[in-house]
């Protein structure tokens, strides 16, 4: 199956740090030993490998690959952005030849920058997960990815805000609901992901929102102890911020 690709991959070495990943030009064959493949190595010096084709020492190309997956793991759902709806036909195709199924699954909408433009490792426009959970919860990414995955979305800094306080919103309105209410409610869900700890209904004392307020209100020129909740937070006594970040370590807020 990889004799009609035009290069596939060797693997050497045992840690996942030292591995290192050489090209191997065709021609290629099978040897005679049950899964070994013989290639001929690319650059300056060519040469002859001998390479195992099991144990995870070999890559297929991408639609194969996928298809192959399918097959050997019996996978049941997969989902994929919008982009890949070819890739998805074309591996269904290949599972069918290989006696598997397509698995179930959803095509979901894809994700946009600031300016409206479609994200890519190579423009490095996205948000990673580290920088969300910077400013924003667990929870709330889990929130944020759960609804309307038909639906393009942007993604960045600006949106931690909103998902962090519809989050506490969808939370609160739990206890109120009916069944069939609460089992469309994200929130719901994201409780029980793990195992239900309890959680229906609670709500923040002062949003993410009005926290940004504040701080904008202030100026960047603010000391720390003027936009960190939990000390002189007025009558009420300390206020707990949505975030694990937002002023209580010192960082700055997303504008």
């Amino acid at each position: 199956m990889l004799s009609g690709h035009r290069s596939a991959w060797r693997r050497r070495g045992n840690s996942r740090a030292a591995r290192i990943a050489v090209p191997l030009a065709i021609p290629m064959a099978l040897g005679l030993t049950l899964g070994i493949i013989l290639a001929v190595s690319g650059g300056g010096n060519t040469s002859t490998i001998e390479q195992s084709a099991l144990g995870g020492m070999s890559k297929l190309q991408w639609k194969v690959d996928w298809a192959m997956r399918w097959h050997a793991l019996g996978v049941d759902y997969e989902t994929c952005g919008k982009d890949l709806t070819d890739s998805l036909t074309q591996s269904a195709r290949i599972v069918k030849v290989l006696g598997g199924r397509r698995p179930e699954g959803l095509i979901y909408e894809l994700f946009l920058d600031e300016k409206g433009e479609k994200i890519s490792k190579s423009k490095g426009n996205g948000l990673t997960i580290e920088e969300w959970l910077t400013y924003g919860t667990e929870e709330s990414l889990g929130f944020y990815i759960y609804r309307e995955p038909k639906s393009a979305k942007q993604l960045h800094a600006g949106v931690i805000p909103r998902a962090v306080d519809e989050y506490w919103q969808f939370r609160a309105k739990i206890p109120e609901q009916p069944l069939e209410q609460q089992l469309g409610n994200p929130a719901w869900h994201l409780l029980r992901a793990n195992g239900y700890h309890g959680g229906d209904g609670d709500a923040l004392p002062v949003t993410y929102g009005l926290l940004l307020n504040l701080a904008g209100v202030l100026g960047a020129d603010a000391p720390s102890h003027g936009v960190r909740p939990g000390d002189g937070a007025g009558p009420g006594g300390p206020v707990a911020g949505p975030g694990p970040a937002c002023a209580g370590r010192g960082q700055r807020l997303p504008a």
